[in-house]
């Protein structure tokens, strides 16, 4: 239930996946009794699935809610029969692909390179003083900023910031 919501636990996974791959490696220059030298590859592999399971249900959200704010926009401007041909499987295909990308670009940076002055998507934004970390949800194709420390959280319903300590969970603003 949980799987991609949280942006520590995706950005954790890839830590470990990265550093079972590069544990893996260095090993395998050692020469081991083969059965076991098969059972440590399993390590990274699990966690590189793990990694990209969070990636995979983070976009899959992404997407989804993209999908329901186009067709709700297409209702709301009376074009009920349209909303459903405006949005092909291909255009949800681009939406998930764009947040899978997105996602894991974010997860393999490190924190301290996100961006701080909020030119996320404006560079004449700049975030206030007391609010200074600029996160992006790219679900809701939009950039917010939070207290330092804080996690930037986002669904494709909304975005917001969960004070230091603690992290995301569900869709519409609870913080665990």
């Amino acid at each position: 239930m949980k799987l991609g919501r949280c942006p520590k636990c995706m950005r954790t996974s890839f830590l470990f996946a990265a550093g079972s791959w590069i544990v893996v490696l260095a090993v395998s220059r050692v020469p081991i009794f083969p059965p076991i030298a098969a059972l440590i590859w399993i390590v990274p592999i699990c966690f590189t699935l793990l990694w990209i399971g969070h990636l995979a249900a983070f976009a899959k959200r992404s997407a989804q809610g993209a999908l329901h704010r186009g067709r709700d926009e297409a209702r709301g401007r009376g074009h009920v029969a349209a909303a459903a041909a405006n949005w092909p499987r291909r255009r949800f295909l681009f939406f998930f692909v764009k947040a899978f990308v997105f996602a894991a670009v974010a997860t393999a940076f490190p924190v301290n390179a996100m961006a701080q002055s909020c030119s996320c998507s404006d560079p004449n934004c700049t975030c206030p003083p007391n609010q200074p970390n600029c996160f992006i949800n790219p679900a809701r194709q939009e950039s917010f900023c939070c207290s330092s420390g804080d996690t930037g959280c986002g669904s494709p319903l909304l975005s917001w910031c969960c004070p230091n300590g603690t992290n995301c969970y569900g869709d519409n603003g609870n913080c665990y």
